[in-house]
C-alpha cells in the first residue's frame, strides 16, 4: 500500500514545497523604494539595436520622457542594422541631448554580447542600466534601480512583464513569462539567483568589469543575462531583485508559433551552460511540475494519484492570482485557471527544440 502511493507523497511534497517557499519569500520581501535612497547614482543606459526600425520611434519617446534626480546618459549601440534603424535614431537624437549612437562593427564578441561590451566600455557613469528597443519603461525607472542599489548590491534586476498580442501563442508566451518570473524572483529572494531579466537589468560597471565583463559568457548564443548572473554567482557578487510592478519594463509577446518556439528554445539552450547546482535545481523544479501530470493516467492503481496534479494546478493558479499583478502582468482570470491544466507540455517542447536552435540573436 505504501509503495503504491509513494510517488504521490514525493510529488506532493515537491510541488507544495516549491510554491510555499517562493510565495512566502516573495510575499514578505521588502523591496527598496525611491523614498529609501540616500543618494542619486549616475547611470549609463545601454540599449543594443539590430533592425529595430518599427520600435525606434516609441523607444525614443519613452527615453525622452524619463525623469531622474541624478545624471544619466543614453548609449544606443547599433549592431549592424540593415534597415532604417540608424537613420531613425539620428533624426531622434535632436530631442535627446544626452544620447549618442555607437557602432558595433568592430565588436570583440559575437551576437548581442559584443554590442553590450561596447556599451559598457564606452559608458562614462558608474552604473549601467540595460533595456531593449522593444521595451517600454516607466518615467521613474531609474529612481527604482537607484533605490535597489541602496541594498549594497552589485546587480539589480526588475520585472519585464509581457503584454499579450492577443494570439493563442501570445497568450501562452505571456503566461510562461509570468511562470518564469515567479521562479526567477522567488529564487532570488531566497538568495539563490540563477538568471535575471535582460530587458531590466542594472549593475555596477566596475564590479562587472572586475569579473571579466562579457568575456566569460561567450559559450552560448544568448545568455547575456543568464550567463552574466552565472559569472556573478561564481564570483560572489551581490544580486538584488526588485519584484515590484512600479519598476517593471513591459514588452509585447511573440505572435506566431514559429517566433514563440524560436525565442523560447534559444532561451532554454542557454541553460545547458548554467552552473551544475542551477541545472540540478531547475531540473527538480520542472520535474515537480511535470510528474503530477504524468501520474494522472495511473489513477486506476490508486485514486490518490490525482492529488499531485490537483495540488499543482491549485497552487499555480493561486500564485498567479496573488503575484501576477505584483510583477506587472495582466493575465485574464480564465487563463490563470485553465493554463495550469496543460502548460507543462511547452517546457518539454522547448527543451527538445533547444538542442537544434539557430546561431543568430536576431
Amino acid at each position: 500500500m505504501i509503495l503504491e502511493v509513494l510517488p504521490v507523497f514525493i510529488s506532493t511534497f515537491l510541488v507544495g514545497g516549491f510554491y510555499a517557499l517562493f510565495a512566502h519569500f516573495l510575499f514578505h520581501f521588502k523591496a527598496k523604494l525611491p523614498k529609501d535612497k540616500t543618494k542619486s547614482r549616475d547611470f549609463s543606459i545601454v540599449i543594443c539595436l539590430r533592425n529595430e526600425e518599427k520600435n525606434v520611434p516609441t523607444l525614443l519617446r519613452n527615453l525622452s520622457a524619463l525623469k531622474y534626480s541624478g545624471k544619466f546618459e543614453i548609449l544606443l549601440i547599433d549592431d549592424n542594422s540593415t534597415d532604417l534603424t540608424v537613420n531613425l535614431l539620428l533624426s531622434g537624437l535632436k530631442k535627446l541631448n544626452n544620447a549618442q549612437i555607437l557602432s558595433a562593427k568592430e565588436k570583440r564578441f559575437p551576437n548581442k554580447k559584443g554590442a553590450l561590451d561596447i556599451g559598457i566600455n564606452n559608458a562614462k557613469y558608474e552604473f549601467i542600466a540595460l533595456t531593449d528597443a522593444d521595451c517600454a519603461m516607466p518615467v521613474d525607472w531609474l529612481e527604482y534601480l537607484n533605490a535597489g542599489f541602496e541594498s549594497g548590491a552589485d546587480i539589480v534586476f526588475a520585472p519585464t512583464p509581457l503584454r499579450s498580442t492577443g494570439s493563442f501563442w501570445g497568450n501562452i508566451s505571456q503566461y510562461e513569462s509570468f511562470r518564469n518570473h515567479f521562479v526567477m524572483f522567488g529564487s532570488a529572494t531566497i538568495h539563490f539567483p540563477y538568471t535575471a531579466t535582460a530587458g531590466n537589468l542594472s549593475y555596477n560597471k566596475q564590479a562587472i568589469l572586475g569579473i571579466g565583463g562579457y568575456s566569460n559568457t561567450v559559450d552560448s548564443l544568448g545568455g547575456d543575462d543568464d550567463l552574466l548572473i552565472r559569472e556573478a554567482v561564481k564570483n560572489k557578487l551581490k544580486i538584488y531583485p526588485l519584484p515590484i510592478r512600479e519598476a517593471a519594463i513591459s514588452t509585447y509577446s511573440k505572435t506566431s508559433y514559429a517566433e514563440y518556439i524560436k525565442q523560447k528554445s534559444r532561451h532554454i539552450s542557454t541553460s545547458h551552460h548554467y552552473l551544475f547546482k542551477h541545472k540540478l535545481y531547475l531540473a527538480v523544479w520542472y520535474l515537480s511540475q511535470i510528474i503530477p501530470m504524468l501520474l494522472v493516467p495511473f489513477v486506476f492503481i490508486h485514486p490518490l494519484y490525482i492529488v499531485p496534479f490537483w495540488l499543482k494546478c491549485t497552487l499555480e493558479s493561486g500564485t498567479a492570482l496573488l503575484f501576477s499583478r505584483r510583477l506587472g502582468f495582466k493575465i485574464p482570470f480564465y487563463r490563470i485557471l485553465m493554463y495550469p491544466l496543460f502548460f507543462e507540455i511547452f517546457p518539454v517542447l522547448h527543451f527538445v527544440n533547444s538542442l537544434r536552435v539557430d546561431k543568430e540573436w536576431k
